[in-house]
């Protein structure tokens, strides 16, 4: 199978929009974050309405969390005329915000 390089913005958009219908795959106080089938099942349901393999999925989709996660600590650390800068470079980070919450106690 040819290895995918990228996404296209539209099916980043639309994996951000599916994750975030299924809380049990970033909230780890959710009953079911540990449930390997459950979580499997809702990365094959989300590969096929995407049309794409659930590797497929769950890669995009940890890019696009370590990339929020990272430009978030950075933001967190600069100044804020340049925080604001950052945040508007990548066009994901405002869909992502709602991460926000999962990731403080980790950071």
């Amino acid at each position: 199978m040819p290895r995918q390089s990228k996404h296209s913005n539209e099916l980043l958009e639309d994996l951000i929009i599916h994750v975030r219908a299924h809380s049990v795959l970033y909230d780890a106080s959710e009953a079911g974050h540990r449930d390997r089938v459950l979580i499997s099942n809702i990365w094959n349901s989300i590969a096929k309405v995407l049309k794409i393999t659930d590797e497929d999925c769950k890669k995009a989709w940890k890019n696009l969390r370590d990339t929020f996660s990272k430009l978030r600590r950075e933001n967190m650390h600069s100044i804020s005329g340049q925080a604001a800068k950052k945040k508007s470079k990548w066009s994901f980070y405002q869909q992502l915000t709602f991460l926000e919450k999962y990731l403080q106690e980790k950071e």
